[in-house]
């Protein structure tokens, strides 16, 4: 059975947090979840940039697909940069582009590398359910959070760490939209 670090006392927590070796590969994740208060246009427009960041990511995906084929192979600094001024004209962040980019980017190279299948392309079943914020966002002030190309964005009130990248999730929970902003 394995256990979470949060089933440990404090001090046993420490404990095992100052003898753990970053070098290994069990190497985990705090993840803190922020439920988000949007705006019935920040919703539309979250709506639409899941939209146009699916065709981003598929297009990502065939990209590197057919220049492996070709012997092509690209940096992952390179690849990022494909989408450069791409940003104005699908009125999203240059960085949010460049996030699942990377993602694709990732993806493939775990492919390449064996330790996980083929990517999928994204579409109506298999839907691209979050943005990636490579940027952290501003540390928040009177229950709202600044995120990049949306603006001030209410939440539920709660104790927030250090601002560090994040991703926005959209999550359905009975058949309510629940757009959670994750910060790892």
């Amino acid at each position: 059975m394995s256990r979470n670090l949060r089933d440990f006392n404090p001090a046993v927590r420490r404990k095992i947090l100052d003898n753990f070796n970053e070098s290994s590969e069990d190497v985990g994740m705090i993840v803190r979840t922020l439920k988000l208060k949007l705006t019935k246009t920040q919703e539309t427009q979250l709506n639409q940039w899941l939209w146009n960041l699916t065709g981003v990511y598929n297009w990502a995906i065939k990209k590197i697909e057919h220049d492996a084929q070709d012997g092509i192979y690209h940096s992952a600094f390179a690849f990022v940069n494909l989408t450069a001024n791409h940003s104005k004209q699908m009125e999203i962040p240059s960085h949010t582009l460049q996030g699942v980019s990377s993602q694709a980017y990732n993806a493939w190279q775990r492919c390449f590398k064996k330790v996980a299948k083929k990517p999928h392309l994204k579409g109506f079943r298999n839907k691209l359910t979050s943005i990636p914020f490579p940027d952290p966002p501003k540390q928040p002030k009177d229950n709202r959070i600044g995120i990049p190309g949306i603006g001030k964005v209410r939440y539920y009130k709660q104790e927030l760490p250090e601002t560090i990248p994040s991703r926005l999730i959209k999550r359905i929970k009975q058949s309510v939209l629940t757009p959670v902003l994750i910060r790892c």
